[in-house]
């Protein structure tokens, strides 16, 4: 008789001859207490009831025993699987290890959805994919029951990364790279000017306090997440203060043509606005400022201020309006002819 763990177990036998009849049920050659009747039960049998069960069945004349055996299969365990985590690309394999009584088959589901021809011990994901995420469950089958394990797997996102951007600032000012990060973490960052590490610099963020023209270059900041690393890079540009040579001072004539101008030097774009005497002309915002005839009345101090990517600039000349010159005299004489 063959039981798995937890079934009844009957072992029974008809006498014939002359009795009456006695019985006297043994295991393994030792009598069952109380065992005396035609039919021995196990009410659930386990691993520690199986063996050779005998019945001595006695009558008028002579005593007969009879032996069976009972073989009490174990039940179906299994080995527990394994969450796993991957990146895209890499392998992923569960695998489980069957106890008690086979043979044993096995089918794997991924998400409560049978897995076609995954009856192995093992299951293999020869390259993960984000699709491939989800809980996947083995149903061990044995000669007494089934048992079902499952496990997650969980492929991780790829690291990106947005920034730094580009920067150009004025001497003196501050200069902030920063970028944000995309993926699986945890990440850590490591900025670089012109391929070499900057010392302390691993946040998200890199700061220039007070930027001078040997800090201009290029900046790169590498991420790392769980999968990968990406690196990122920026430049940094100084820009150049604003200078401008001109107006030069004129002397004119009433009259004639005026004509102030300025070159602009630095970093742009320029503006200009053009003033006299501390009044501000409307509309002269162009490097040249020209009268087309002056007067007296034009005379006078003439600046102009230059506006740059970082500072402005005053450059001022002086515009003289000469006066025309007048004479008195002579006037008409008469006199006497040989006076």
């Amino acid at each position: 008789m063959t039981r798995c763990a937890g079934q009844s177990a009957s072992f029974s036998v008809t006498a014939s001859g002359t009795g009456p009849f006695s019985y006297q049920w043994i295991k393994d050659g030792t009598a069952i207490t109380g065992a005396t009747g035609n039919t021995f039960s196990i009410a659930s049998v386990s691993g520690a009831d199986t063996g050779t069960y005998c019945v001595v069945v006695t009558g008028a004349c002579n005593s007969l025993t009879n032996c069976a055996s009972l073989t009490v299969n174990l039940s179906t365990t299994a080995s527990a699987l394994s969450n796993v985590t991957r990146c895209p690309g890499q392998s992923a394999s569960f695998s489980t290890t069957a106890s008690g009584n086979g043979p044993f088959s096995y089918q794997w589901l991924k998400d409560g959805v049978d897995i076609s021809g995954a009856t192995a011990p093992t299951y293999s994901i020869a390259s993960v994919s984000a699709a491939d995420a989800g809980a996947y469950c083995v149903v061990v089958t044995g000669t007494c029951n089934s048992i079902t394990n499952c496990a997650s797997l969980t492929v991780n996102e790829p690291t990106s990364a947005t920034g730094p951007a580009d920067l150009a600032v004025c001497p003196g000012s501050e200069a902030d790279f920063s970028t944000t990060a995309n993926g699986t973490g945890p990440f850590s960052y490591q900025w670089r000017k012109d391929g070499v590490d900057i010392s302390g610099a691993t946040n998200a963020n890199y700061t220039v306090d007070f930027a001078i023209g040997t800090d201009a270059g290029a900046y790169c900041v590498v991420i790392s997440g769980a999968c990968n690393s990406v690196t990122n890079c920026a430049n940094l540009t100084l820009n150049t203060p604003t200078t401008a040579s001109g107006p030069s001072d004129l002397t004119l004539c009433p009259g004639q043509t005026a004509v102030f101008s300025t070159t602009a030097s630095g970093t742009g774009p320029f503006t200009y606005q053009w003033g006299k005497d501390n009044v501000n002309i409307s509309g002269a915002t162009n490097s040249t400022y020209a009268i087309a005839s002056v007067s007296a009345t034009d005379a006078g101090t003439y600046c102009v201020v230059v506006t740059g990517a970082c500072n402005n600039f005053i450059n001022c000349a002086t515009l003289t309006v000469n006066t025309p010159p007048t004479a008195i005299g002579p006037s008409d004489v008469t006199v006497c002819q040989g006076a």
